[in-house]
């Protein structure tokens, strides 16, 4: 147990390199209201000595209405290499529930953590069993206007692979911030979440200007609201 923390933190220790880092801000919408906002900073940093994208995300949602009161406050933190997710740390709290996931690659096997309402669950996935994870951008390996792709994915939220399919529809020009970005439309579909999500891809790999989606919670919209480019940190 000691081995698989060290392996799951050891890169939290990593050193951003002199340069930018990219903020994305977004707001939730469900039913046509407003009910909460996401923040993700993107940015490049050595990790033992081997050069990964780290993306930190901060999502709160607070809705306070006569038949529905939801609260829920979550962080999310990925690194990612060349050959994808090296290593990952998620807590959330929903509605005073308290759920934390962290998972370290070594050798080719993830080692996750995952402890829910005072219970821990400790799994191992293997890279060979899935094709990439939902944070790695196969998005832009798509054909557009191909067939439907199926591929075997790891969410680092769900803490498993499984299934997606996706397809690429179309493109799409937005506008945020008074800044108007090409995006691709993108079909998605898996045995707990479907929608669309407009991608593009920029100097950290893929971003996500908008995603609709359904899943057992509910529907919701996430739209990008403004990018803003700043020196980065020290240290991550």
């Amino acid at each position: 147990m000691k081995k698989v923390l060290l392996t799951a933190f050891a890169f939290l220790i990593g050193i951003a390199r002199a340069g930018d880092e990219c903020v994305c801000r977004y707001e939730l919408v469900s039913k046509g209201i407003t009910v909460g906002n996401a923040e993700a900073i993107r940015s490049h940093v050595l990790c033992d000595g081997a050069e990964t994208t780290r993306c930190d995300v901060k999502t709160k949602v607070d809705v306070r209405l006569i038949f529905v009161n939801v609260h829920l406050d979550g962080t999310e933190n990925a690194w990612i290499g060349p050959d994808g997710v090296v290593a990952f740390n998620i807590k959330s709290d929903h509605d005073g529930k308290h759920l934390e996931t962290s998972g370290g690659m070594t050798n080719g096997i993830f080692h996750c953590v995952r402890a829910e309402a005072g219970v821990t669950n400790r799994f191992e996935i293997a890279r060979t069993n899935y094709v990439a994870s939902t944070l790695d951008g196969l998005e832009l390996k798509l054909v557009k206007g191909g067939p439907a792709v199926t591929n075997r994915v790891f969410d680092c939220s769900r803490g498993a692979a499984f299934d997606r399919t996706y397809r690429w529809l179309d493109n799409a020009e937005l506008e945020i911030g008074g800044k108007k970005i090409t995006c691709r439309i993108i079909e998605f579909r898996d045995d707990q979440k479907s929608g669309k999500r407009w991608v593009y891809e920029d100097g950290y790999g893929m971003a996500i200007a908008r995603q609709d989606a359904k899943e057992p919670s509910g529907s919701y919209s996430l739209r990008l609201k403004e990018t803003i480019t700043r020196p980065a940190t020290a240290a991550h």
